[in-house]
């Protein structure tokens, strides 16, 4: 059964941007995209994880949700090693590395297109959710203020969302996330 799939010209694309802004940023590290989410068959799209583009709406973004789709990065390897590679988290060990990513100065981007089309499924649902999960999402994030990415307010801010979320029932999690937060077009 497909989990997910790139599209044929994911790397092209990448490799452009690439080469577009390695003169822009001289410290870039990642370059991603959007992500369409499928339901059964891989036609059945039910939404669609957009991300923003370009380095500042990134870094905003970053204070209240992950910012980059990371089943489509193109990670700069030397940029990896030098901070250390992914952390020893469970869960948001993604969302940890773009944040520390951007707390060590380097640059995120994302292009407009989609890059990959993903299985969602209520596991993925079921995974957001949870005592544990919201437990290290809000140390996370006091972490992450401490890095630069977010303030008392945003940690605030995302920390009761997270709460609704964590205590929601998986179905209404599902709903959130394909109504909300992962919109059709």
């Amino acid at each position: 059964m497909l989990s997910s799939f790139s599209y044929s010209n994911r790397f092209e694309l990448q490799i452009k941007a690439i080469n577009k802004y390695k003169d822009i940023y001289s410290r870039l590290a990642v370059v991603g995209g959007q992500v369409s989410e499928f339901l059964g068959t891989e036609y059945n799209i039910v939404g669609y994880r957009r991300v923003p583009l370009v380095p500042k709406e990134i870094e905003r973004f970053a204070a209240y949700r992950s910012p980059i789709n990371n089943p489509t990065v193109m990670i700069n390897k030397s940029a990896l090693l030098n901070i250390g590679g992914y952390s020893g988290l469970n869960v948001l060990e993604d969302y940890d590395l773009w944040v520390r990513f951007l707390s060590a100065e380097y640059v995120l981007v994302n292009i407009p297109e989609v890059l990959v089309n993903m299985r969602v499924d209520n596991n993925m649902y079921k995974r957001r959710g949870g005592i544990k999960y919201l437990h290290t999402y809000i140390k996370q994030k006091k972490i992450w203020k401490h890095k630069g990415i977010g303030t008392n307010r945003t940690v605030v801010i995302s920390s009761l969302a997270m709460i609704g979320n964590a205590i929601f029932p998986v179905l209404l999690r599902k709903i959130l996330y394909q109504r909300l937060l992962h919109k059709r077009k």
